[in-house]
């Protein structure tokens, strides 16, 4: 049911802005339908970005794991905006760099669900089933981690252009 109310209110507000206006000549030329066209493409980003936000802490607290196709979702819609922001905080110069400081953790947090759920999720094999081991087997030997991430500073030094930032490895 969220998904359809955040569908309803993305389409309402997409349409409400993709309207036709009056036309109003003021002389100087050119049209503003390239403006509205990306007024409607943020918001409708936005939204989405609210609506995985919003998904992935339902998800948390009820303890649901949501599939590969959610997280590859995911990953496509935030990861594009997420080297936008990186690309606007390399570039910025002004005092709104905090708020770009903010959007950019927020696409980094929901790139790395997206990442982290295809390489989490169940897969569907067709492998037969094997004969259960003994339990006493199965205690003296740890199972190896199937997903190792690190996240942590690094500094590229470019001459001039040097740059503080953080990375992100992981084996999957």
């Amino acid at each position: 049911m969220r998904g359809k109310i955040v569908f309803g209110v993305a389409a309402a507000v997409t349409v409400a802005l993709a309207a036709p206006r009056g036309a109003r000549a003021c002389g100087a030329g050119g049209g503003s339908g390239v403006y509205g066209g990306l007024v409607a493409a943020a918001l409708v980003l936005g939204t989405a970005d609210v609506a995985f936000t919003l998904w992935d802490g339902g998800s948390a607290i009820v303890s649901h794991h949501p599939s590969a196709a959610y997280g590859l979702v995911e990953t496509l819609v935030a990861a594009p905006q997420l080297a936008l922001g990186i690309a606007g905080l390399s570039q910025s110069t002004n005092g709104a760099s905090g708020y770009l400081a903010v959007y950019t953790l927020w696409m980094g947090l929901l790139t790395t669900h997206g990442i982290w759920t295809m390489a989490t999720a169940a897969r569907a094999t067709t492998a037969t089933i094997e004969p259960v081991e003994p339990r006493a087997a199965l205690e003296r030997s740890a199972p190896a981690p199937r997903l190792q991430v690190a996240v942590g500073p690094t500094y590229v030094p470019v001459g001039q252009l040097s740059q503080p930032g953080f990375g992100l490895v992981g084996r999957f």
